[in-house]
């Protein structure tokens, strides 16, 4: 069976697909639940085009063995490329429960997380990523990038300190120029709007608050 199994795969390697399917179909029937077999079946469906058959083959290789790491990326790297892209995230970060030290997963989970419009994650992705392998300048660049879009909010959180302490201490055109500028930046900043509904009650100006 392993010499099937190996030849199968040499010839999906040579590009003979539909030989190596037939090898493969025949270990299925002898073994309906080989995690190995599914998995290849999966793959060559996903090379043939067939989502459907090849979502089918790698579920059922991970209800076998929820833990394969090859079923987990393949059926990631399907979802991805249907840009379903919360499910891809799903299997992704399950194979990076068993397995974080592969810098390839920690990218591929960055993209899905940018695509999902989660930045904070996907910076998080690919630091990790550095950390496993350093020499990795487009990785290193694409965080730069990312630190560039994140850092308006950090900075958000401390100019809305600086504006608290200004009304405090009274200086309120000040304090108001501060959380406009914040509102600029982050038009969907609800402590700023909120200060700034503070801002209007201390000058009496009960309609603009409102």
């Amino acid at each position: 069976m392993q010499n099937k199994l190996k030849q199968g795969e040499a010839l999906f390697a040579e590009g003979e697909i539909e030989e190596a399917e037939k090898c493969f179909l025949e270990l299925l029937n002898e073994n309906p639940e080989d995690t190995e077999v599914l998995n290849n079946l999966g793959v060559i469906s996903h090379t043939k085009g067939n989502f459907e058959k090849a979502e089918d083959y790698l579920l059922k290789a991970l209800a076998v063995k929820k833990d394969h790491l090859d079923a987990l990326q393949n059926l990631a790297d399907l979802y991805q490329s249907a840009k379903r892209w919360k499910e891809a995230s799903v299997q992704l970060e399950q194979y990076m429960a068993i397995n974080d030290q592969d810098p390839n997963l920690c990218n591929q989970l960055g993209v899905v997380y940018l695509e999902m419009g989660d930045t904070e994650k996907a910076r998080i992705a690919l630091e990790k990523s550095l950390e496993l392998n350093p020499d990795q300048e487009t990785v290193r660049d694409s965080l730069k990038v990312l630190e560039k879009k994140t850092s308006p909010s950090m900075d958000c959180k401390r100019e809305i300190e600086k504006g608290k302490t200004l009304v405090a201490e009274g200086k309120i055109e000040e304090a108001e120029k501060c959380f406009l500028e914040i509102v600029k930046h982050d038009s969907k900043n609800a402590e700023a709007y909120s200060n700034l509904g503070i801002i209007s009650f201390k000058r009496q100006d009960f309609e603009q608050a409102l």
